[in-house]
């Protein structure tokens, strides 16, 4: 196959790559970067639809989108877990960036030491990220976490919440966000400006509040 024949089989216009040689590794490369760009595009705008469609903008009163997961705590591996199963319990959810990362670090210690605390207002507590599960194990490990971490590596459960923003090149990454529930399944607190090393303290102040 000679270079001109080859350039049309990519589909790339002759007018854009008039010439050969390194031309043509151009050609690939444009290609290839812009159907990257059009996935990572597709996949921002789609909406996923996990047990009760997708959610942007969540307000308190709505009903809290449910959802199936595998959860771990230390060495522990729950399978799957269902929110809709903590019904009559208050729930405080929190995505957070990523495991080991020094802010998120500080945010996980901070709800353990105070976990004694939101266990007498009657919350189970999730962490959320998008680790994968053996990560979540190490991190859970390491630091004795006593609540159970999420892992959610495709993001599904991100988009239920809306807690995903786009970044470079419609890449996404988490937006640091904490959900209370309440024991009918409704937002009680939504919490967007987190304090890392006191944020046990902000939803024990939001639930004392209200």
């Amino acid at each position: 196959m000679d270079c001109g024949s080859y350039i049309n089989h990519i589909r790339v216009d002759r007018s854009f790559i008039p010439y050969c040689g390194v031309n043509l590794q151009i050609a690939i490369m444009y290609k290839l970067a812009r159907s990257i760009l059009a996935i990572n595009l597709i996949n921002l705008l789609s909406s996923v639809s996990l047990l009760g469609g997708s959610y942007d903008h969540l307000k308190v009163g709505d009903k809290a989108p449910d959802f199936e997961a595998i959860v771990v705590r230390g060495d522990e591996e729950k399978k799957v877990l269902r929110l809709s199963d903590y019904k009559g319990q208050n729930v405080v959810i929190v995505f957070y960036f990523m495991d080991n990362t020094p802010y998120c670090t500080s945010q996980m210690k901070s709800l353990k030491e105070r976990y004694d605390e939101l266990e007498e207002r009657g919350y189970v507590v999730l962490g959320i990220s998008k680790d994968s599960v053996a990560s979540h194990k190490k991190f859970s490990k390491k630091h004795d976490l006593p609540f159970f971490l999420i892992s959610d590596k495709k993001g599904d459960i991100h988009r239920l919440y809306g807690t995903l923003s786009s970044t470079f090149l419609f890449f996404s990454r988490t937006k640091r966000m904490t959900f209370m529930i309440d024991r009918e399944g409704r937002m009680k607190g939504i919490i967007e400006e987190i304090n890392y090393e006191r944020h046990a303290d902000q939803i024990i102040a939001l639930h004392d509040k209200k």
